[in-house]
């Protein structure tokens, strides 16, 4: 499990025009925890940027993990991830039932 804190619910919003005409992206700064290779947690968080969706509200500050359908097959059988939060304590009162 990814264990990952919002610690602010500010929305970065940039746009520009590129080669298939104009783009805009929304975004949001967390922190995610992650593993070495042999397994052992890091020391520290590592910042990451969520793309969010249009219309979708930013998320609260607050711990949460990776959605399950955060992972899906893209291209060539690839695993990729497209990340989608739900928080901890939902998390747990899911693995629960």
């Amino acid at each position: 499990m990814f264990k990952i804190d919002i610690d602010d619910d500010s929305v970065i919003e940039r746009s520009g025009n590129g080669p298939k005409g104009a783009w805009k992206a929304r975004e949001q700064n967390a922190w995610i925890y992650l593993f070495e290779r042999n397994g052992q947690p890091q020391q520290h968080p590592q910042k990451v940027v969520l793309r969010l969706d249009d219309g979708q509200a930013a998320y609260p500050i607050g711990k949460y993990q990776l959605h399950p359908n955060s992972l899906y097959i893209g291209s060539f059988s690839s695993l990729r991830v497209y990340p989608r939060l739900m928080p901890l304590v939902a998390a747990a009162a899911r693995q629960a039932a």
